[in-house]
């Protein structure tokens, strides 16, 4: 029992550090994107990492089978992971970097 919560533990870790490095990466790369828009993006590209080698297990010892039907908790795993791990930490990062942008000289902003 305890080892499961400490894997459950890992794995909200590593979603939530997958995140941010999206985060950053869409932050540096897409700056006029919006906050809510790349920390969505990060999140699910972040919440979807973690599952893909258990669905191709999943579709490996399916055999002949149809392999669709072990997707559907795949996803839902997924957007949880992302839900719960991936987007908060990619929305506050997202924002601080914003915050520290605007105030770092911005032309538009006036004194």
């Amino acid at each position: 029992m305890m080892s499961s919560i400490i894997a459950l533990l890992i794995l909200i870790a590593v979603v939530a550090l997958i995140s941010l490095v999206l985060a950053f990466l869409f932050d540096l790369f897409f700056p006029r994107l919006s906050t809510i828009g790349k920390a969505l993006v990060a999140a699910v590209i972040a919440g979807a990492i973690p599952t893909v080698p258990f669905y191709a297990l999943v579709a490996a010892l399916s055999g002949p089978t149809d392999p669709t039907v072990a997707i559907i908790p795949h996803i839902f795993v997924g957007l949880v992971l992302a839900l719960v791990a991936g987007f908060p930490s990619a929305f506050f990062l997202i924002r601080r970097r914003s915050r520290k942008r605007a105030t770092a000289g911005d032309p538009d902003v006036f004194e």
